[in-house]
Order: structure tokens, then sequence, then C-alpha cells
């Protein structure tokens, strides 16, 4: 019997001596937010126990009564967990916060979670950043640190989706424009299945399409996509705002879709066109007066309108050379008149008379200038003496229609006067011999 209780005991210290010492195991580590970005700020949860241990035996068990008593930790054994950077990367791109965290005794078999608060920098790379955790072995004073256990783990920093959007585009008005937008992922991430769309609103008019699929764009890929629109005759010069519809698909599945805004400059031109709405005769050696129209043929109003008429060798300056009409709306019109000599040596036939015309847009301060010519014919001497004598040979007829008109007015009232008397002396005289008495 006794022997039995000593066997009993014996077997007992046996296994005793397997689990009085402990040992730390790390059972898991986790983060949140699961997907890492750059810029994201992340709580680390390690969790990790207190494990029984076979390397040595530092309490021996305790019997009374002849009954083996559990056995006690050793109450002075204190813990601490410190997370740091493994890495040169990791060391480089990730804060953490508050890196050693007090834990204190842990008894046999228990578990503990350590939070630690990191920070991924803004312009991490894409990469897996590589960290240390450790659990140190001390006392409560802290006056030794022996590392129980250290474990190295990785995080995944994965590649945002960020969308840059280069456009610049001018469409002048009443016109199709070709409104082209640049899309760069200056990202890390990838996005798939990209469908670019556009909020147009008057006076913008989509031609064909106001949305197009460009497939997908990895990390650092451009793609440039066109959309034909029309810009009413009546819109406004000016730069238009329009909002922009990015819809992609992340690398975790996600359908995101993400606005932005590109500028649209609307611009409208002043057109002014000039024709020659009369003229003298002119020959070489012979002066007149030539009547010029200037008439605003663009959508918008033209402001400060200036004419210069240019010198020629074909012609000479009677009158002044500049005139100054001011502003010219769309559509309207302004006749000048200029005075001219026909050089000696001029060539017959048409000659250009060359204006230079100076004018601003509606909404700008930048001037435009534009040089326009006119026609003049120029009659040889005989020409220009045929037709004097036949301008003088109708103005002599249309001068004797004139005197003729009044002379037959006056015969028409003569004669009227003369058959109104007749008519009353006949009436009379009838009245006076032929009437019944």
């Amino acid at each position: 019997m006794r022997m039995n209780k000593i066997l009993v005991i014996g077997i007992s210290i046996l296994l005793l001596s397997l689990i009085v010492n402990a040992d730390i195991r790390i059972d898991s580590v986790s983060y949140d937010p699961s997907c890492v970005r750059p810029g994201d700020e992340v709580t680390v949860y390690l969790k990790f126990h207190n494990n029984p241990s076979t390397r040595e035996v530092h309490t021996a068990p305790l019997i009374i009564n002849d009954h083996i008593q559990p056995i006690q930790d050793n109450p002075e054994i204190f813990y601490k967990a410190i997370l740091e950077p493994a890495s040169d990367l990791s060391e480089k791109y990730i804060i953490i916060k508050d890196k050693e965290k007090n834990v204190g005794h842990l008894f046999i078999g228990e578990s503990w979670t350590t939070p630690f608060d990191i920070k991924i920098s803004e312009n991490a790379e894409i990469a897996r950043y590589k960290l240390r955790f450790s659990v140190l072995r001390t006392d409560i004073e802290g006056k030794y640190e022996e590392v129980e256990r250290s474990y190295e783990f990785e995080i995944p920093v994965k590649g945002s989706v960020v969308f840059d959007i280069n456009s610049n585009n001018t469409i002048k008005l009443g016109s199709i424009g070709n409104l082209k937008i640049s899309i760069i992922n200056t990202g890390g991430g990838n996005a798939r299945d990209v469908v670019v769309g556009l909020d147009l609103s008057d006076p913008f008019t989509p031609v064909t399409v106001s949305s197009k699929y460009i497939g997908d764009l990895g990390s650092n890929e451009e793609k440039m996509v066109e959309f034909p629109i029309f810009v009413g005759s009546d819109a406004e010069p000016r730069v238009y705002s329009i909002p922009v519809t990015l819809e992609y698909v992340d690398d975790d599945g996600n359908e995101i879709s993400v606005e932005r805004e590109i500028g649209i400059e609307v611009v409208g031109e002043p057109v002014i066109g000039i024709a020659l709405e009369s003229s003298d005769l002119f020959s070489p050696g012979i002066s007149g007066e030539i009547d010029v129209n200037f008439v605003n043929e663009g959508f918008v109003d033209a402001r400060f309108v200036k004419v210069r008429l240019l010198d020629s060798e074909d012609y000479e300056i009677l009158s002044s050379n500049e005139v100054y009409i001011g502003n010219l709306d769309s559509d309207d019109s302004e006749t000048e008149t200029f005075k001219i000599r026909i050089r000696e040596n001029a060539t017959t036939g048409i000659i250009p008379v060359k204006f230079q015309l100076f004018y601003k847009g509606p909404n700008s301060d930048v001037e435009f200038t534009r040089i326009e010519d006119v026609n003049v014919n120029v009659l040889s001497r005989e020409e220009y003496a045929n037709g004097i004598q036949q301008g003088s040979d109708a103005l002599s007829y249309i001068t004797g229609i004139l005197f003729l008109i009044p002379v037959i007015i006056v015969a028409y009232l003569i004669l009227w006067f003369v058959y109104k008397l007749v008519t009353l002396l006949t009436g009379y005289l009838n009245r006076r011999f032929f009437s019944r008495r």
C-alpha cells in the first residue's frame, strides 16, 4: 500500500515537472481595417497566452495529507509587449504610436490581447511591411528584461486607385468640338472596367454618347477618351465646369464611383466682313469716293471697332485713313465713306483697296486684327470718258423727265379747269334757253 502511494507521488511529481513552468505562445495576429492602404490608421491586435512548458521545474509539488496540491505559478514574473519595425521599409513608412505595452502578470493558461495603433505613411510604397512582436519577461519593478517570445509578421499595404484628370479644351460657339480627357491612375491599385461619363447640360449637347467604357486602368497607366459635343450659338463665352463620373471595380471587387470636374472654355470671336457698297467711277489720275459696309458676321458682339485704310501703290488716300466705329453688335453693320485718288501709273482693271480692322470680343481684353480687301474697278481713260458721257446722258434724261413731270401736271390742271369751266357754262346756257317756263 505504501509502495502504491510512493508510486503515485512519483508519477505526480513527474507530471507536475512537465507543466509547472510557463512558455509564451502567440495565438493570432489581426488588424483593422483588413484592407490596408497608404494613409490608413490601423489597429493591430496580437493575442498570446501563457502556455505550460517542459523546460525546467521551478517549484516542487506540495503534498498535504497525501494529496498533491495544484502548482502555483511564479507571481513575481511580469510581462511587456513590444511592437517594432522589422525592416528598413517598415522603419521608413510605418509609425507605431505606442511601441511598448505593460501586460502585467499572466497566470498559467491565461490569454491576453494587446492592441497597437499604427499609421501608414501617405506616400508609402505598395509592399508587404514586416513588423516584430515581442513579449518580454520582467519583474514588478522592471529591473530586468528578457525576451520570452518574438514573432515576425507582415502587413500587406495595397494601392488605392487615385484618378488624375487632365483636360484643356476650347470649343467655338455654334460648332462641334472634340472634348478630350486624359485619365491617369496615379495610385497603386488597379481600376477594372472603368466607365467615364459626362453630365452635360445647356449649352452642351452630346453628338453621340455621354459615357464610354475604357477598360482597365493599372497603376500609373494613362488613357485618353474623346467625346464630340455641340455648343449652342447662344452660349455665353466663358469657362464652363463639366462634372465627370468615373465608375470602376477595385482590387477587392468593390464597385466604386468617384466624381471629378473639368473645365471647357467656350470662345466666340467676332467676325467682321467688309463689302463695297458703292463707288464713283475711277480711272488713273481720277479721285472719288467709295462707300464700304462693315458687318459683324459672328455670334458675339464686337467692341472698340476701328478701321484703317492702308496705303497702296495703286491709290493715295485723300480723306482720313482711320475711322472709329465703336461697338458692332452681332449681325449689325456700319457704312463708312473714304476718298481716294487712283495713281497715274495704276493699271486698269480690278485693284484691291486694303483695310485693317481692330476690335475686341465681348468678354475679353484680347484685341483681334485682320486685313480685308474690297475690289474697285479702274477704267481706262476711254472707258471712263464713255462712262462719264453715259452718266451725263442719263443725267440729262433724268433731268428732262423730272422737268416734264411738273409740266404735265400743270397742263393737266389747266385742262381740268377748262373742262370744269365749259361744263358750268354749258349747264347755264341749257337752263337759260331750253328750260320750260
